[in-house]
């Protein structure tokens, strides 16, 4: 093990925020030299495959209310210094031609591989050194550096910035390293939970409802309160449920279920504002329940909601009263089953949890207990729903942390 010799800033992990953090400090400083310590072979390898492989960058509906953090004053500064138009000027300054849709940004190209392969150009044409299959180990304070011990090397730095990321996706060689070193230095870390994962729910429906999507809305409900709610098209799974909203309210629940708490699920499979009196009304001739049900549900569905209200596949609407049939109503609109757990990080898109955003400077992403280090991304207790609020997060922070250790405004 040799002892190298001294950059200005070091920057521990080369994902999304590391890399905009690294050209930031370039930018702001050209001369001061900026090491990236990365442990996969090719930096931004989950980057490269965000978004379904197209990385959905921003959206623009950026705004403290798409995202969960205990600390959504800080997270306002740091939204407030890395706006819409912000990051659209400095990914076109990048040479990232951006192309909308439904409020959501991509790359024009529509592949996150290349949104990747230019931050990662750019960031060497200025003259960022990159060290890849090498990861931190331990970070110390050593006579006005900080000292990062890695499985080859050790390093000193005046500057270090932890851009790890969490443990969502570990095939991406997502470990957790930046909380163990967080927690080294005696710092609280909330603990990691996987976010924007699916949800399960063994028993709570029928085997054949395995892979049919239908729109509805998803509630959250812990002791009578909705926590969280969305509406999009849900996908029914073996045993869980998944599918954008489902996603989007993930992280409250699992964080209430990891807390040994009873988490309901509801979910409202009728369009809104739906009045099945007037729709029954509509129907030509005396039909059989089961076809009526055709155009609101999956065929495969329609067995098992009128087995739950008492009704039979062979009932016609003549055959049944009003009051089952408001039952059989009632439940499709309030479809409600216990939360039994949820998938594992390998199946998660981000994490919650991590550093709180109390312990950063939100102007800088600076540690208030340890000047000097600064911290940024999924290390931080904060997690945005799908549509680009995460990526748009990790930059935001990567950039004010790329800035503030080189000098920079």
């Amino acid at each position: 093990m040799k002892r190298e010799d001294n950059y200005d800033i070091i920057i521990i992990g080369a994902g999304a925020s590391g890399l905009v953090a690294a050209i930031g400090a370039k930018e702001a400083s050209p001369k001061k030299s900026v090491l990236v310590l990365e442990k996969n072979q090719i930096p931004g390898k989950k980057l490269s495959r965000t978004g379904n492989g197209r990385c959905n960058f921003t959206n623009r509906a950026i705004s403290v209310d798409h995202y969960n953090s205990p600390d959504k004053e800080s997270l306002e500064q740091i939204l407030s210094s890395f706006t819409l138009e912000d990051s659209l000027s400095f990914f076109s300054k990048k040479g990232i031609v951006p192309y909308e849709r439904n409020g959501c940004f991509y790359p024009y190209s529509g592949e996150a591989k290349s949104f990747r392969d230019i931050l990662l150009l750019r960031a060497k044409e200025r003259g960022v050194i990159f060290s890849v299959e090498e990861s931190g180990v331990s970070l110390e304070r050593e006579d006005g550096y900080f000292r990062i011990k890695t499985d080859k090397n050790i390093f000193f730095a005046k500057k270090y910035i932890l851009s790890t990321g969490g443990l969502a996706a570990p095939d991406t060689g997502a470990m957790g390293d930046g909380y163990k070193l967080l927690s080294s230095l005696g710092l609280d870390v909330n603990k990691p939970l996987p976010a924007l994962s699916p949800l399960k729910c063994e028993g709570a429906f029928s085997e054949d409802f395995a892979g049919i999507r239908v729109y509805g809305r998803i509630n959250i409900a812990h002791k009578s309160d909705v926590i969280a709610s969305d509406f999009g098209e849900l996908q029914f799974n073996k045993g869980s449920i998944s599918g954008i909203p489902v996603l989007n309210v993930s992280s409250s629940a699992i964080r209430l279920f990891d807390e040994n708490e009873r988490v309901r699920i509801c979910l409202d499979l009728l369009p809104k504002s739906f009045d099945y009196s007037a729709f029954i009304r509509n129907l030509m001739g005396d039909i059989k329940v089961k076809d009526a049900l055709l155009s609101i549900l999956n065929y495969k569905m329609i067995p098992f909601f009128l087995k739950k209200a008492g009704i039979s596949l062979s009932d016609r609407l003549s055959d049944i009263s009003s009051k089952k049939l408001k039952l059989l109503f009632d439940i499709l609109s309030s479809f409600s089953f216990d939360m039994t757990g949820y998938a594992g990080f390998e199946k998660a898109q981000t994490s919650s949890g991590g550093l709180s955003l109390s312990e950063v400077d939100p102007h800088t992403m600076e540690l208030r207990k340890f000047p000097g280090l600064f911290v940024t991304g999924e290390l931080l207790d904060c997690d945005g729903i799908c549509g680009g609020y995460n990526l748009h997060f990790a930059f935001a922070t990567g950039l004010l942390a790329g800035k503030a250790s080189a000098g920079g405004k």
